[in-house]
């Protein structure tokens, strides 16, 4: 069954003031095999009991194939001169502040490859 029908189920549940262990047995006497793990339905039940109202998955920023295709092609597109140019702004910052700047470096290091 539906993921997204044990959804609307789990937050119908939760508008009558079925505890969790309610709403999993329910769901169980329903769905039988196809019911949701018990971890997914007190997740869901939570949510709803929390004030959720939708049903649909939360929109995902990408995937870690993506995240890797991109971290691939930033260090391939990395060369020591990229790494001098920042060292040599990095030293300039650091007189002018009177401090060091290495956690900044490596802050923008990642911020490349993360691009």
């Amino acid at each position: 069954m539906s993921s997204l029908e044990q959804r609307a189920n789990i937050k119908f549940c939760v508008l009558l003031d079925k505890s969790p262990s309610e709403t999993l047995l329910m769901l169980k006497k329903a769905y039988g095999n196809d019911a949701m793990k018990e971890t997914t339905v007190y997740e869901w039940h939570n949510r709803f009991r929390e004030g959720r109202t939708n049903i649909e998955d939360d929109p995902r920023t990408g995937s870690w194939i993506n995240l890797f295709l991109k971290a691939k092609l930033s260090i391939k597109n990395f060369t020591w001169r990229s790494l001098n140019d920042y060292k040599m702004q990095s030293d300039e910052d650091d007189l002018k502040n009177g401090q060091k700047t290495i956690g900044s470096f490596y802050t923008t290091m990642l911020h490349h490859i993360t691009l």
